[in-house]
């Protein structure tokens, strides 16, 4: 997977499944995950929300989130959450829709 683009520019970056190559030495099991997920296959069907996805990873970074706790939600018994911000659970995407597609952006915007 591939993001191209820069972190606050006004169009989203281009997601794109690129192939291993074949000396690689998970190239075989990447392209068993591709064709077992459907992976480009959902990319084609589910565009509008992995555009939505990463626009968000562009806005809530954990910077921008820390910003927004201190000055909209000090005082409250509120904190808004990267899971709450990014309508992503990191640590349960297993069980999301575009899950292992959402963690890979999540942790290449992240730095995970």
């Amino acid at each position: 997977m591939e993001v191209r683009g820069l972190a606050g520019s006004i169009v989203p970056p281009v997601i794109t499944i690129r192939p291993v190559k074949s000396a690689h030495s998970l190239s075989k099991k990447v392209q068993r995950s591709l064709e077992t997920f459907l992976v480009k296959e959902r990319l084609d069907v589910c565009r509008l929300e992995v555009d939505r996805f990463v626009e968000s990873l562009l806005i809530y970074s954990e910077d921008r989130l820390k910003e927004v706790n201190d000055k909209v939600f000090s005082g409250l018994p509120l904190v808004l959450t990267p899971e709450v911000a990014l309508d992503f659970s990191r640590s349960n995407y297993k069980n999301e829709w575009l899950g292992a597609v959402k963690r890979d952006l999540y942790d290449i915007a992240w730095g995970r």
